[in-house]
């Protein structure tokens, strides 16, 4: 199974240290500033060492913030970077990661001034020039914003190109079965100036074809996330709550239950911790504390604390 099993993150950011095995779903819980994004943006650097390959090369943008301010800092830039280069220094971080059996390292190296990978303790400072991919994973990291960047159109004629036909005709039974969705395909649609172009159209139930647009937003987001829990190996999520409608977001536990993605979240809903917790039985809950302390609970843990406080947050 392609997941991340060991994680260890020194001096990154504002985490100091933090080891754990991660179990299919991770949720990552504390206060504000506390370090949830850094831990998300942590493992991905991880991914990137294993196999330099976003899973949606087009939206590679999702972790472009992390990959520009670790990856391509250079001294010569700007004095934000300048500031994060001599912070690094001072400060050099080491993740290290078990990745379906591979170990990665990927670190900043004080004497050097630049980030390198050790896989079997070869080490390697550019990492978008490594060609070989040491681990067949598949991941993405998701904020927010992300989901009103995706086209639909776009993305499900990816799917439709990247993906075996078998693979593609499951994810159209799964859609059906969860939002009555028996068809999508492109067909013409006619414009404003009276031509006619090819967009994405979906079919619900025996009604006609319709246009994607006319998918509420909550439901587009919903399905666009149900198809990356299907061919993506680890799905990094960072403020999921935010991204999501209240009305979907029991649906959305839903497709994790069901998937067989392995899921990184950050979020602050006492509601949807609660529902993840109750479904979800291959979880663990990694809590930050102000003083740079952590604790990882097991799902039972996590239930015993609900039920004892009422708030895991």
């Amino acid at each position: 199974m392609k997941r991340v099993q060991h994680v260890k993150i020194e001096n990154f950011k504002k985490i100091k240290l933090l080891e754990f095995n991660p179990s299919r779903v991770n949720i990552v819980l504390g206060a504000n500033n506390r370090g949830k994004t850094s831990v998300l943006e942590a493992i991905y650097l991880a991914l990137i060492g294993v196999n330099y390959s976003d899973m949606i090369r087009k939206y590679q943008s999702s972790g472009k913030s992390t990959f520009e301010r670790f990856l391509e800092v250079r001294e010569s830039k700007g004095f934000r970077e300048y500031d994060l280069f001599n912070y690094m220094r001072e400060n050099p971080f080491r993740i290290e990661a078990e990745i379906s059996g591979v170990k990665v390292c990927v670190m900043f190296d004080e004497r050097e001034g630049r980030i390198k990978r050790s896989i079997g303790g070869k080490y390697e400072w550019d990492l978008e020039s490594c060609s070989d991919k040491w681990v067949d994973i598949s991941y993405i990291f998701l904020y927010p914003g992300f989901l009103r960047e995706i086209s639909l159109l776009e993305f499900w004629s990816y799917v439709e190109k990247k993906i075996r036909k078998s693979k593609v005709e499951e994810i159209l039974k799964i859609l059906e079965k969860r939002f009555n969705i028996t068809d999508l395909r492109m067909a013409p649609l006619i414009n404003s100036s009276r031509k006619r172009e090819f967009v994405l159209h979906y079919r619900e139930g025996d009604s006609p074809l319709f246009p994607i647009f006319m998918l509420g937003s909550g439901v587009r987001y919903l399905l666009a996330l149900s198809i990356l829990a299907e061919v993506c190996d680890v799905i990094l999520f960072d403020d999921l709550e935010a991204a999501l409608h209240p009305d979907v977001v029991e649906s959305f536990v839903e497709v994790m239950k069901n998937s067989n993605s392995q899921f990184f979240l950050t979020t602050q809903s006492k509601e949807l911790i609660n529902k993840l917790v109750e479904h979800i039985n291959d979880l663990k809950v990694i809590y930050l504390y102000s003083d740079g302390d952590y604790e990882v609970y097991s799902k039972k843990e996590a239930e015993e604390l609900i039920e004892l406080r009422g708030d895991l947050r």
